[in-house]
């Protein structure tokens, strides 16, 4: 796990927002990736949180700066993600949104995810 994501997750409660967002501490990251098959479905991302609503946070392990998306847990397919930051820094900065702002790509998605 990079170490940015690490220190994300490592400063996280796991305790769920007002707005339902949930970001997992280590103890519940490595769960819920192992309970989706995040390593086979989507090898190279980290399922770091969800919305509580059947969404998943994905980060890029592999893409400079750890692009964040938010996708259906149910999916789980690239095709579906939608880009919520560049990196994982901006999304933490912008208070970890769980939808699009206007300040991002203006496509869904990224290329080179």
């Amino acid at each position: 796990m990079p170490t940015a994501i690490l220190s994300f997750v490592d400063q996280q409660t796991g305790a769920p927002r007002a707005d339902g967002l949930l970001l997992y501490h280590l103890d519940d990251l490595i769960e819920r990736n192992d309970t989706f098959e995040i390593s086979q479905y989507l090898p190279g991302y980290l399922l770091i949180g969800d919305d509580s609503g059947g969404r998943g946070i994905l980060a890029s392990c592999e893409h400079p700066g750890h692009p964040v998306y938010i996708c259906s847990l149910g999916s789980l397919a690239k095709n579906d993600f939608v880009l919520l930051a560049a990196t994982l820094q901006q999304w933490q900065a912008s208070g970890c949104p769980t939808h699009k702002s206007n300040s991002n790509a203006s496509d869904d998605t990224i290329q080179g995810r």
